[in-house]
Order: C-alpha cells, then sequence, then structure tokens
C-alpha cells in the first residue's frame, strides 16, 4: 500500500507547537509564582559558575567591591554639591514620567496571569487534537488517492457524494475528489476513526485497548467543551466520559495531563504511521 508523508510531516510540527504551549504554561507559571528559579534563575549562575571553574570568583569579587566603594564615594561627593531637595525634585518628576510605562506593565502582568488561567493549556490541548484530525483526514485523501484497489472498499460512500460541483471544486481530480470524500468521513469520534482506519488501512483496533481508547474519548470530548462551553462540564461531557464533577463547574487542566494527552495521540499516529508503510502492497 502506498501512502504519502506529508501527513505525518505536518502532524508532528502542529503536535510540536501544541507541547511548546503546554510547556509555556510551566515557565509562566515559574516566572511569575517562583521568582524564575527553574527558567531564568539557572541562566544567570553560568557566569559565576564559569569563574569558578577558572579559580577566579575571588578575583571578580574583589573587583566588583573595589569599583561599588569608588562609585558610593563619588556619589556621596555629588550629594553634597547638588543637595538633598535636588534629587528628591528628580525622583518625583521621574516617578510621573514612569507612571504610564508602570501602567503598561500591570497591564502585561494582567494578561500574563490570564494566560496562565488555563488558557494556554486549553489551547495546547485544542492544537494537538485539531493536528490529530487534520492528519487522519490528510492521511486518508492520501491512500486513497494512491491506491486504487482501496478506493473499492468506499465505493458506496463516494458514488453516493461524487458530483459535477466536487469534481470542478478539485479542477476535475477524481482521485482528489475521492479523497476528500472519505477524509470528510473522519469524525472525533473513537468508533468512528476504528471503522474507518480498519477499512482504510486493515488495522484493527487503532487503540489497541479499551483504556486508550476511553482516554482518547475524553480528550475529545475535553476539546469539544473548550471550544463550544468556554470549558464548563455539560450533561454529554458527563455521560461520555461518567466524569463526577458538576455541571457547569469549568473544567481544570494540568501540564502533566496535557503533555500525557499529547504523548498518547504521538503514539496514536506513531502506530497509524508504522502499519500503513508497512502494509504489503497487494492490499
Amino acid at each position: 500500500m502506498r501512502a504519502g508523508k506529508f501527513p505525518f510531516r505536518n502532524f508532528d510540527y502542529n503536535i510540536r507547537r501544541a507541547e511548546a504551549l503546554a510547556r509555556l504554561d510551566g515557565y509562566l507559571e515559574d516566572l511569575l509564582h517562583n521568582e524564575g528559579k527553574g527558567t531564568i534563575k539557572p541562566l544567570f549562575k553560568i557566569p559565576n559558575d564559569l569563574m569558578q571553574a577558572l579559580g577566579m570568583e575571588g578575583v571578580i569579587d574583589k573587583a566588583l567591591k573595589r569599583v561599588g566603594m569608588e562609585m558610593k564615594k563619588e556619589f556621596e561627593e555629588e550629594v553634597k554639591q547638588k543637595g538633598k531637595e535636588y534629587y528628591e525634585r528628580v525622583a518625583k518628576d521621574y516617578i510621573e514620567h514612569l507612571k504610564p510605562r508602570l501602567r503598561k506593565v500591570v497591564k502585561m502582568f494582567e494578561d500574563l496571569n490570564l494566560l496562565m488561567d488555563q488558557t494556554l493549556l486549553e489551547q495546547a490541548l485544542v492544537v494537538a487534537v485539531t493536528a490529530f484530525e487534520v492528519y487522519l483526514q490528510e492521511l486518508a485523501t492520501s491512500v486513497i488517492m494512491l491506491n486504487p484497489s482501496i478506493r473499492k472498499r468506499f465505493h458506496t460512500e463516494i458514488d453516493r457524494a461524487i458530483k459535477l460541483a466536487k469534481l470542478e471544486e478539485y479542477r476535475l481530480d477524481v482521485k482528489r475528489t475521492q479523497g476528500e470524500i472519505v477524509a470528510n468521513m473522519i469524525r472525533l469520534d473513537t468508533g468512528t476513526i476504528k471503522s474507518i482506519l480498519h477499512r482504510l488501512l486493515d488495522l484493527q483496533n487503532v487503540f489497541v485497548d479499551k483504556k486508550t481508547e476511553t482516554k482518547v474519548c475524553k480528550i475529545f470530548e475535553i476539546r469539544h467543551i473548550i471550544i463550544h462551553q468556554a470549558g464548563f462540564i455539560d450533561p454529554k461531557f458527563k455521560r461520555i466520559t461518567k466524569s463526577k464533577s458538576s455541571i457547569d463547574k469549568q473544567i481544570t487542566l494540568t501540564q502533566r495531563y496535557v503533555l500525557n494527552s499529547i504523548k498518547t495521540l504521538r503514539q496514536i499516529v506513531e502506530r497509524i504511521e508504522d502499519h500503513a508503510h508497512k502494509t504489503p502492497a497487494h492490499i
């Protein structure tokens, strides 16, 4: 069987974007609430570690102390010449000058807090599920276009959907039109995905076991309520996921859950790729 490489290439790029969004939430959390101890502060330690490795930390300390003493002496002389009132007036004027900039900084931190309030994690999960959905659609199109024998398996659906307008949309490219018809059958529903991949690739169960399928089903439902319910749990979510959370309660995501969800989707795609490119050509 023949299958194009570009569906996985596109998926890999977008799934890495999702992972970056999820990790960014952790970086911001550390910067705003942990003084950057896990992100920025280790970078500041690099010069000091280098000086210690070279045995020069004492030399640097002495030089800084000497410079500090000289600056202090010069500053004291400057204060004597200009007077305390001068510096108080300059400080007051400068504070007034800084106020507009400070307001912008405050707004920036308000925006960062808003992003950290689930937004980055929610968007990371949405990007990951969308990447998975698009991958399946592009894979279906590719396989149908390249394999006449597999196109026959979807003859009924293709025959029912194909129209002149559809052909004209793809500039009379019949193979692509048929591929798009099958791609449009993809739904974010684990049963549908299993059925189509079985017909498309002879893959018996892409999820392997019920536990993984249940996990993926929940990922899909979380994506759905994020997009359509602003993250608030509805009766459909409770019914499908068997969640014990209250209706109208906003779902809370953790970085660990989102990264694990992304990992699960990646593993499923890798399983599909491995099967698709190892399937005998006579299928």
